[in-house]
């Protein structure tokens, strides 16, 4: 751990060359142009918020132009329609899934105190005998 320590001290150490810097510096601004023009393009967030509207429109309108030739198909695409309108209140009740523990190279890393365990320190307490 020690040496990782060390050679990322010895790295921070060296001054950055100027081709490096330049290097970083172009690097960067084509990540923020691609990033933009993509942003510019996006469809996808917009385009799966409304997709169950969408659906249960479709849905309910295939099913009344069919309700004369097939009763069965009709109610379906009712309840097509239905279950699609449902989804779009699903997303208000999930809950972020996020890690509760964050990670670095492998290891949990806790920046809480450690909560006292009652029963090592009754053990502890207990269990070694008398002390005086």
């Amino acid at each position: 751990m020690e040496d990782e320590v060390l050679e990322i001290l010895q790295r921070t150490d060296r001054p950055i060359s100027f081709t490096d810097h330049v290097r970083r510096r172009t690097n960067a601004r084509r990540r923020a142009a691609m990033s933009d023009r993509l942003r510019r393009f996006q469809f996808g967030p917009r385009l799966t918020a409304i997709l169950p509207l969408l659906v249960a429109v479709i849905t309910a309108g295939l099913g009344l132009a069919l309700r004369d030739v097939s009763p069965l198909l009709s109610t379906i695409l009712g309840w097509t329609s239905v279950a699609s309108l449902l989804i779009l209140f699903v997303p208000r009740f999930r809950r972020a899934t996020q890690p509760s523990v964050k990670r670095w190279r492998g290891r949990d890393m806790t920046f809480d105190p450690e909560r006292p365990d009652v029963l090592r320190s009754l053990r502890e307490r207990f269990g070694r005998g008398r002390r005086f």
